[in-house]
């Protein structure tokens, strides 16, 4: 699954733009859509790091999808630069890495949840 996300995560921040005016239902739209993006893509991606190391957490792990978010953040907005009618924007890179960091947070209690379920029926 988090193959699919990223491929529709790149399909989606590097496709051109429509070059028409486009009405959004309310002002930072495209931030909240940045932000969901990143925060779905992460936590799968995190979960499945963690599930891969016997549910063990490691600051190493922790710290490579947390560069790994930030570093798809920038790229993403530079590529956008390049791309018709698309612009780099500081303010989606923000919201790019808060989603990271709310995936980063909900992955961490989630698994915090599940050892001590875990740990209560052993």
């Amino acid at each position: 699954m988090s193959i699919v996300w990223t491929v529709l995560l790149g399909v989606l921040l590097l496709m051109p733009g429509s070059g028409k005016n486009t009405i959004h239902l309310f002002a930072g739209e495209d931030k909240l859509v940045h932000g969901g993006l990143f925060t779905v893509w992460i936590t799968l991606l995190y979960s499945l790091v963690i599930v891969s190391q016997k549910n063990q957490y490691s600051i190493t792990s922790l710290l490579i999808v947390l560069l790994l978010g930030i570093g798809t953040g920038i790229g993403t907005e530079w590529l956008q630069s390049y791309i018709p009618y698309r612009t780099m924007d500081t303010n989606d890179f923000i919201a790019d890495l808060l989603g990271t960091i709310a995936a980063i947070i909900t992955v961490l209690s989630i698994k915090k949840r599940l050892i001590l379920v875990d740990n209560k029926y052993e």
